[in-house]
C-alpha cells in the first residue's frame, strides 16, 4: 500500500493513547495525515491535536467534539475501559460512547471515508447474544443505555458484552453508511502468546501479535483497495479463532487481551 493513499487525509482517533491507538496515529503521520487524538492521557505519538476526553461522560465528549473543526477521512475508535471497571463503565465506553462519538461524527466524513471499531475476538460470540444486543443498541442515547443495562446486564458478562454489542453495530450500520457514501468495520484482535498459558494446546499456534499488526490491518480497511469492504467484522489473530470455531483446537484459555492493560479510558 502507498504512502500516498492517506496523504493529506484527517483522521480521528478515539484511544491515542492505548497501545493500538498509538501505533495507527504513527503510521498515518507517516503517510502525511493530520490526526486528531482523543484520550484521556497523553499518547507518545506526536498527534496533530491531541484533546483530553473522559469517554464515560456524554456532556465532556461533546464539548471535546465541539473543539474539532472540518472535515474527515477517517475515525477510528479503539479506546476500551480496563476488563475490571465497574460494568457500568465498561459498557458507556466500551459501546455506547463509541455509538455517540460516530453517530455525532457521521456528517462530518468526507465521502469515501472509513469507521473502523476495534475490539477483541472475546466479540466473536455475539450471534449467541444478539437478541438483547439489538434491544441495548436500540436504546436512544448514554444514558438510556446506561439503564438499559443496569436493569438487564445482571446475567450479561459487562466486557465481552460491550465488545459483542461494538461489533454488531458495526456490521448493522453497513448499508445505512453505505448511502452516504461512507464504511464501517470492526476489527476483532486476538491475544498475544503471553496471554495464554503456555501448557494451552493454542499455545503452539500463537503468532506475536503485536499492535503494529492490528494497526496495519485498519490501515489496510481504510485504503480505497477495500472500498468494497463494509459492515464486516475482520479478525486479525492469526487464524486462531478459526481453529477454535471448527473444532480444530480448543477455545483458547486467554487471561487477557491485547493492549488491555494499557488501555486509554
Amino acid at each position: 500500500m502507498s504512502a500516498e493513499v492517506h496523504a493529506g487525509g484527517r483522521h480521528i482517533v478515539v484511544g491515542t493513547a492505548s497501545e493500538i491507538g498509538e501505533a495507527l496515529a504513527v503510521r498515518l503521520l507517516d503517510r502525511g495525515a493530520e490526526v486528531i487524538g482523543l484520550d484521556r492521557r497523553t499518547s507518545r505519538a506526536s498527534v496533530s491535536t491531541g484533546i483530553d476526553t473522559d469517554l464515560s461522560s456524554e456532556e465532556q465528549i461533546d464539548a471535546c467534539l465541539r473543539r474539532i473543526d472540518g472535515t474527515f477521512d477517517g475515525l477510528t475508535y479503539v479506546a476500551t475501559a480496563p476488563p475490571n471497571a465497574e460494568p457500568d463503565r465498561i459498557v458507556t465506553v466500551n459501546t455506547l460512547a463509541m455509538r455517540h462519538i460516530c453517530e455525532s461524527l457521521y456528517e462530518r466524513l468526507n465521502p469515501g471515508a472509513s469507521v473502523t471499531i476495534v475490539v477483541s475476538t472475546a466479540a466473536i460470540g455475539w450471534p449467541a447474544r444478539l437478541a438483547e444486543i439489538d434491544e441495548f443498541l436500540a436504546t436512544d442515547g448514554i444514558d438510556d443505555g446506561r439503564r438499559w443495562f443496569a436493569d438487564r446486564g445482571a446475567d450479561l458478562d459487562a466486557a465481552p458484552f460491550a465488545e459483542e454489542a461494538a461489533t454488531v453495530y458495526a456490521q448493522a450500520m453497513g448499508l445505512m453508511l453505505a448511502s452516504l457514501g461512507l464504511r464501517i468495520n470492526a476489527v476483532l484482535c486476538g491475544p498475544g502468546p503471553s496471554t495464554v498459558p503456555a501448557d494451552d494446546e493454542a499455545s503452539d499456534f500463537m503468532r506475536v501479535l503485536t499492535p503494529c499488526g492490528v494497526a496495519d490491518a485498519i490501515i489496510a480497511l481504510q485504503s480505497g483497495a477495500s472500498r468494497w469492504i463494509n459492515g464486516h467484522a475482520l479478525v486479525v489473530d492469526g487464524g486462531v479463532s478459526g481453529a477454535a470455531l471448527t473444532g480444530v483446537i480448543r477455545t483458547p484459555r486467554v487471561r487477557s487481551f491485547l493492549g488491555a492493560p494499557s488501555l486509554s479510558t
